[in-house]
């Protein structure tokens, strides 16, 4: 037999399992988030994880990590970008803003 305090331990990770899915939903059902900056991000994150093929556009642009800050996007641009794609790494970094402060709002 299950005791109140696991049943209520189940019943919260179930209630938070559901409210992350409900939160998630708008960034896996569209194709492109109704934010209006998200294109100009994707095509960065496009140009950092090693989107420009062809010399020309090499020639004009570079990446060049200097000291600053807000980069965290940057960083799953690079990381996740050369795995899965830049749309992965577009979409992974939304879901990271959306979740992440509700969880951790729910958490405390």
């Amino acid at each position: 037999m299950i005791s109140p305090p696991e049943a209520r331990t189940r019943i919260g990770l179930a209630a938070l399992a559901t409210y992350a899915i409900v939160l998630l939903m708008p960034v896996l059902i569209n194709p492109l988030p109704p934010l209006t900056d998200y294109p100009n991000h994707l095509a960065r994150m496009w140009f950092l994880s090693g989107g420009p093929g062809t010399e020309t556009v090499k020639a004009f642009y570079r990446v060049q990590f200097d000291t600053f800050t807000n980069v965290a996007m940057d960083v799953i641009a690079v990381t996740l970008g050369r795995i899965g794609g830049y749309e992965l790494a577009g979409r992974t970094a939304i879901a990271a803003s959306v979740l992440l402060p509700a969880l951790g709002g729910a958490l405390l």
